[in-house]
């Protein structure tokens, strides 16, 4: 069957990780300071107006996807509401300060019931 071991939860393996890296940062010194100078001079290297440029193009491309699929979750989320409840209590705001309703809403009077989608 499946004999490979269960994956390690994301935050447990990045804390193992950071760990690791610490201990090696101990261990070696000169090697770590070496590979961070190199790093740092790949990084200034780089073309900084390449990467911003193509981040602000990768965003905007990925935002009308996004927001779509935001705008389908919520439709889904008031959709499943309002048929799984048909007839929803009233507000608070609604009642009395002596916590009585002084005129019932009854279901044919509310506004959940006036529009069908």
């Amino acid at each position: 069957m499946n004999a490979s071991p269960c994956p390690a939860a994301p935050c447990f393996s990045l804390s193992r990780l950071l760990g690791d890296l610490k201990a090696f940062a101990r261990r070696e010194p000169a090697q770590t300071m070496a590979i961070a100078v190199g790093a740092g001079l790949l990084i200034n290297l780089l073309p900084k107006r390449a990467i911003v440029g193509t981040a602000t193009t990768l965003g905007i491309a990925l935002l009308h996807p996004a927001l779509l699929a935001l705008g389908l979750t919520k439709a889904m989320e008031l959709c499943c509401q309002t048929s799984s409840n048909p007839v929803l209590p009233p507000p608070n705001d609604l009642f009395s300060p002596d916590g009585h309703d002084p005129t019932p809403v009854t279901s044919s009077s509310r506004p959940s019931q006036w529009i069908r989608p």
